[in-house]
């Protein structure tokens, strides 16, 4: 026997059926009405559904649950109960029947809050898993973090993403927070800022440039020529107090330092 829970109409609640069907009336009941039955770490994986979120926008139409993880749910807009339903689902490995989805309809605002939601219920390590965790766990942690961060920026939530930073400065300090930091201060306005952390950035990757034996994460940039000539035009503009091309030139040199920027698609300084 199972519950139906509307969950843009109605409080969470606890049932006393032993599976409950969440739901949004956002869909048509025929949209609703066939799912596929899979399970928590098998058929997905934490990494796989926070890739989802962020490159297709994919919106869950019902999700039917074991009722002892009613009591985990929390949000405040149906896409938001309804994957952290799924996350929920997904860390305690039970058994998850999904009606199909449609892709595309997440708003960014929606994005961001059902990615934190799952920072908040999955463990990190799962989230991101492609880090030497035994060997190197508090860079990992770090650079997990920065990943967020930086998905985040592309979202617009820049106090999401400062929070994310925020994590990973315990763990380690990194030239990636200094340039996240310049990007997020350059999409606020705030150019001397930006250009303050990009600068510091720079200094920072300077300094791990020759140290290798402690990290495993190592920066071999393809040019330093390039970047030096981007740093020194960079300097010349500060002079002739042209900031905004100060910027352009050392975030240039950043971006070339490390490949991360531009895998994560903020590569750009607009």
């Amino acid at each position: 026997m199972r519950a139906v829970i509307d969950v843009t109409k109605e409080e969470i609640k606890d049932t006393s059926a032993g599976r409950v069907l969440l739901t949004s009336s956002d869909f048509t009941p025929a949209e609703t009405n066939t799912g596929v039955t899979v399970y928590g770490g098998e058929n997905l994986s934490p990494e796989t559904i926070f890739e989802q979120i962020i490159s297709s926008g994919t919106e869950i139409k019902a999700i039917e649950i074991p009722k002892s993880l009613v009591s985990s749910l929390a949000g405040s807009e149906a896409q938001e109960i309804l994957y952290s339903a799924l996350f929920a689902a997904i860390s305690s490995g039970e058994e998850i029947t999904i009606n199909p989805m449609r892709t595309n309809s997440l708003s960014n605002e929606s994005k961001s809050k059902i990615i934190k939601r799952a920072v908040e219920l999955i463990p990190i390590e799962e989230l991101c898993p492609n880090h030497p965790w035994s060997t190197h766990g508090e860079e990992s942690l770090a650079a997990a973090y920065h990943t967020i961060s930086a998905n985040l920026i592309k979202l617009d939530d820049y106090e999401g993403a400062l929070e994310a930073l925020s994590v990973s400065d315990r763990f380690e300090d990194s030239p990636r927070s200094l340039a996240l930091r310049g990007v997020i201060a350059k999409q606020r306005g705030e150019t001397l800022a930006a250009v303050a952390n990009m600068v510091s950035s720079l200094q920072q990757y300077e300094k791990r440039k020759a140290d290798t034996e402690s990290h495993y994460l190592t920066f071999a940039p393809k040019s330093f020529e390039d970047i030096n000539s981007e740093l020194k035009e960079g300097l010349d503009a500060l002079n002739r107090k042209e900031n905004e091309a100060a910027l352009t030139h050392f975030a240039k040199a950043v971006f070339q330092f490390d490949g991360f920027y531009k895998n994560q698609g903020i590569d750009k300084i607009n």
